[in-house]
């Protein structure tokens, strides 16, 4: 019988022993398992993140490019209002990544539409565009920085701002891509 208790107490210490390796080896495995994927998910969110950064940057300075290369179309026709909304709506629907098109004039720069005149063009979906005058003594854009900054930069400079939720004209999250636009030589918005 004494060998028996022995048998018994040698073969439960062996399974007890057995059973602490197991859990061991099956947390290590684990462990490594879950160190592998999560690597794996940050190399895998910054390949996506990358692609989006690069979408992005694409964009963006097509943003810049676009409104360089069109400036010029606005300017040329400063001399009436309702042209102005015209080509804010061309350039909107030959560039229908964008949300919208909005010019902010200085005070009283077109007499008859009075101080606050800030004409802008939404694209509301692929064959409808809105024209609204979205400037008013509640969103008085000439006190705020964008347009303060604008004004002071030279012809063909402009800038990206941070996102910003915009409830006058886009109605959305977004970012505006701002630059001067110049009636002959001195600034109109």
């Amino acid at each position: 019988m004494r060998r028996s208790k022995l048998s018994s107490r040698i073969t439960w210490r062996l399974t007890l022993i057995r059973v602490v390796f197991g859990v061991l080896i099956i947390g290590a495995v684990f462990l490594f398992d879950m160190a592998i994927s999560i690597v794996e998910s940050e190399e895998r969110a910054q390949y996506i993140i990358a692609g989006i950064d690069d979408k992005l940057t694409t964009m963006l300075s097509g943003v810049g490019i676009t409104a360089t290369n069109n400036v010029a179309e606005f300017e040329e026709n400063l001399d009436n209002p309702e042209e102005v909304y015209k080509a804010m709506e061309h350039e909107l629907r030959f560039n229908n990544r964008y949300l919208g098109c909005g010019i902010g004039f200085e005070p009283n720069h077109y007499p008859n539409q009075g101080r606050w005149f800030e004409p802008y063009v939404r694209l509301v979906d692929s064959t409808r565009v809105e024209h609204e005058q979205i400037g008013s003594a509640q969103h008085d854009y000439h006190n705020q920085e964008w347009y303060l900054k604008g004004l002071s930069l030279e012809r063909g400079k402009g800038f990206l701002t941070d996102p910003y939720f915009d409830d006058a004209g886009g109605k959305s999250l977004l970012s505006t891509y701002v630059m001067p636009v110049f009636d002959r030589a001195r600034v109109a918005g």
